[in-house]
C-alpha cells in the first residue's frame, strides 16, 4: 500500500536509480519515516466507537514525514515534499501494535511496476 501513496514532487528534478548505477542518492531517492503506535484511550466511554476507544488506530498518509537527504531541503524547501493527499489510510492498528519504518521513494515507469503507471 505504501508504494501507491502519491507524493507531491516534480519527477523532472530526479534521476532514475538506474542512471546512478543502482545506488540510492539525494538525486534519485526521497526518504520518509513513519512512527505510529496505537494505544487505548482510557477516558473513552464503554459504548464509544473504535476511533474514540483507541488513539492512533488509523495510520494516514499525513503520518509520513519527509527526511531531506543531502541538499534536498535547499532545493525543495522545508515542507515542499509530502503526500498529495493527507487522508489516505495506510493501515489500521489496535493497542500494542505499531508501525515504524523508513520508506525510500524512487522514480520509475509503469513497465517496471504498475504503481508507476499514470491513471486517467
Amino acid at each position: 500500500r505504501l508504494g501507491l501513496v502519491p507524493i507531491k514532487a516534480d519527477p523532472r528534478l530526479f534521476k532514475y536509480v538506474t542512471e546512478c548505477n543502482g545506488v540510492p542518492s539525494e538525486e534519485n531517492t526521497l526518504v520518509f519515516t513513519v512512527d505510529v503506535t496505537c494505544t487505548r484511550n482510557t477516558s473513552a466511554p464503554a459504548h464509544a466507537s473504535d476511533q474514540e476507544k483507541y488513539k492512533n488506530s488509523v495510520v494516514y498518509s499525513r503520518d509520513l514525514k519527509w527526511v531531506p537527504q543531502g541538499k534536498q531541503e535547499e532545493l525543495f524547501g522545508k515542507d515542499a515534499i509530502k503526500p498529495v493527499y493527507d487522508n489516505i489510510i495506510v493501515a489500521k492498528l489496535r493497542p500494542g501494535q505499531s508501525i515504524q519504518a523508513e520508506l525510500h521513494c524512487e522514480k520509475g515507469i509503469g513497465q517496471v511496476h504498475a504503481k508507476w503507471s499514470p491513471v486517467c
